[in-house]
């Protein structure tokens, strides 16, 4: 099956990986007291953003297909005294989300499934943010014009960059 194809893929380029805090695109846009505030980190390998976002005082969801990726998170959680802030989920994307829940910020890095993005629009709370980088091309390429018309019902495009590996952008939801 092409999820344990996907799974076993991951666990493997995630086997010696060491989760350290990473901050997702366009965050000196985002508020300055995340306190208390939600998160959702799609993809999230061995969650680089849900530790930056939880050492700022987010409560973060990390889902991954990669369970050795979430481990590494996890464990990286507990050194820095997260783990109260960090919940993690592992789950084949290509299955959708697997939550209805809204969150202040999303986030979706390296990973492009267009059958997501109307579970990540509805993801976003009011007065939330998308945090979305999807690769110029391979498996998950695609043009940077892709992100600014699948979520131009969102609200505001704060932020957009492309560089010589990935397209950027940063939407912002009316509250």
């Amino acid at each position: 099956m092409a999820a344990d194809r996907d799974r076993r893929r991951w666990d493997l380029r995630h086997r010696d990986g060491v989760a350290e805090p990473s901050a997702p695109f366009g965050w000196s846009h985002l508020p300055t007291d995340l306190t208390d505030r939600t998160g959702l980190d799609v993809a999230a390998g061995t969650g680089g953003v849900s530790l930056w976002a939880a050492a700022r005082g987010m409560r973060m969801t990390a889902i991954d297909i990669s369970g050795v990726g979430l481990r590494a998170l996890a464990d990286a959680a507990t050194e820095l005294d997260l783990s109260e802030r960090i919940t993690t989920v592992v789950r084949d994307l290509d299955h959708g989300l697997g939550t209805t829940d809204s969150f202040d910020l999303v986030v979706c890095r390296n990973f492009r499934e267009p059958t997501l993005y109307p579970a990540l629009r509805a993801a976003i709370a009011p007065g939330g943010w998308l945090s979305i980088t999807v690769l110029r091309s391979g498996r998950f390429g695609a043009d940077g014009a892709e992100l600014l018309r699948a979520f131009a019902d969102v609200g505001a495009v704060v932020d957009t960059a492309t560089d010589d590996r990935a397209h950027h952008a940063l939407f912002h939801r009316p509250a």
